[in-house]
């Protein structure tokens, strides 16, 4: 959840700002751009694309719902890979 929450509640906290007042929407966005400047400048020297290749290697997790989806599947008869 936390790795969609920035892309699913910030627009939408962007537009309760907005539509209490302009002026606190362009506080929320100040805020918004103030908090991504550190990850931006970060971004060139951490290999950030590199979490991907942790997750190569992993097996099905117990609690993830696709996980969960793979195994029923297997059971009934398909592959599960």
């Amino acid at each position: 959840g936390t790795k969609v929450y920035p892309v699913v509640f910030v627009p939408v906290l962007a537009m309760v700002a907005w539509r209490r007042s302009p002026r606190d929407g362009r506080w929320f966005a100040i805020g918004v751009i103030a908090g991504l400047l550190p990850l931006v400048a970060l971004s060139w020297s951490v290999p950030w694309w590199s979490f991907a290749s942790v997750h190569t290697n992993r097996g099905l997790e117990a609690e993830s719902l696709w996980a969960s989806i793979l195994w029923l599947s297997h059971f009934a008869g398909a592959p599960a890979r």
